[in-house]
């Protein structure tokens, strides 16, 4: 099992997945090769997405459940205690997979039943509903990453930003644009190498039109990528000069979205 999983390490997928197959051919009660093999393929998956095959990468994320779901049984028939890590593993294979209710269902499964639960087990949850727009239960599991984890993640700070975007454009009035402001900041205070931190901290200062926030982040943001990325510059250097003198919530969301799309 060790060799397959040094070819994993090396990004020899295919070679991993054949020796855990011939493997498991051998002694198919060996339950617990079932969790290496699931990992094999999802690791496969990502490499596809990774270049633009979405069909393979599915298909390997149906492996992968595949491999899972025998795993389960298996440890049924031998009457063992669920492991709620096989659990949240798939669910984290489910949200690569877009299938977000059944990621949901699992890593809520893994949290529910385990009393010590990792901080990226609240985050991952936080990415399935995030996944499924549920925005207001995403930002409660963002947050509670946020309070939990010992070492401040700048990317749970960042998608709980993003998650009250969401709210913010449907009105939701318990939270504010400058609230969302701060947790980017922090998350760039944090981690200020991240180039997409400052594209979306610049589009939630014009959507809260404070215009002279959003130019000073934007220069930080021109000074980190050392002008190597002109097209995106000026891009968020026409938005600022177009919302400067109409900002509408409506332009800054669709901006929004494209400084997303764009990192």
């Amino acid at each position: 099992m060790w060799i397959a999983i040094t070819y994993r390490k090396r990004g020899e997928y295919s070679r991993s997945i054949e020796l855990l197959e011939n493997i498991i051919a051998i002694n198919p009660e060996m339950w617990y090769y079932y969790h290496e093999l699931a990992v094999s393929y999802y690791r496969k998956g990502l490499s596809h997405k990774g270049t633009g095959d979405i069909s393979l990468s599915h298909e390997c994320y149906r492996q992968a459940e595949d491999s899972y779901c025998i795993l389960f049984d298996k440890m049924r028939v031998y009457h063992l205690a669920d492991d709620y890590g096989y659990h949240y593993h798939l669910g984290v294979i489910y949200i690569e997979w877009e299938k977000y209710p059944e990621a949901i269902r699992e890593l809520n499964y893994s949290i529910e039943n385990n009393d010590n639960a990792k901080v990226y087990y609240f985050y991952d949850l936080g990415r399935a509903y995030y996944g499924a727009g549920q925005y207001e239960s995403s930002s409660e599991y963002f947050k509670l990453a946020c309070e939990k984890s010992e070492e401040k993640e700048s990317l749970y700070l960042f998608y709980l930003a993003l998650s009250y975007v969401y709210q913010l454009e449907k009105g939701n009035d318990a939270i504010s644009w400058g609230e969302t402001a701060r947790l980017l900041e922090k998350a760039i205070f944090i981690d200020g190498y991240k180039e997409f931190y400052y594209t979306h901290l610049v589009v939630v200062y014009l959507a809260s039109d404070r215009m002279a926030k959003a130019g000073e982040y934007m220069e930080r943001y021109n000074r980190l990528t050392e002008r190597k990325d002109r097209n995106h510059y000026r891009f968020l250097q026409l938005l600022l000069n177009v919302l400067y003198y109409s900002p509408d919530i409506k332009e800054c969301r669709e901006c929004f979205v494209r400084s997303n799309e764009n990192n």
